[in-house]
């Protein structure tokens, strides 16, 4: 059953966000725009490529209550 929503860190224990994104859009097509990517890593130009090749709503952190509001809003208002 697909979810409404996917909340993902870039670093993550056994596989990164980058490689976790790669399989749901290879998997779950459909799913991978409905994908907020939330990170600490400011410095990586990985990371840094990534998202801008992505393109996903980013939430920076740390990031307000507000601000993770706004990322899921830009969400569903894109899933219309």
């Amino acid at each position: 059953q697909p979810f409404d929503l996917v909340l993902c860190d870039i670093r993550m224990p056994d596989m990164d966000g980058r490689t976790f994104y790669h399989h749901l859009r290879n998997d779950l097509p459909a799913m991978a725009s409905r994908v907020v990517i939330m990170t600490g890593d400011i410095s990586s130009m990985n990371t840094d490529t990534f998202l801008k090749e992505s393109k996903l709503p980013v939430l920076r952190k740390p990031f307000t209550h507000v601000e993770l509001l706004d990322a899921v809003s830009e969400i569903q208002s894109s899933s219309v």
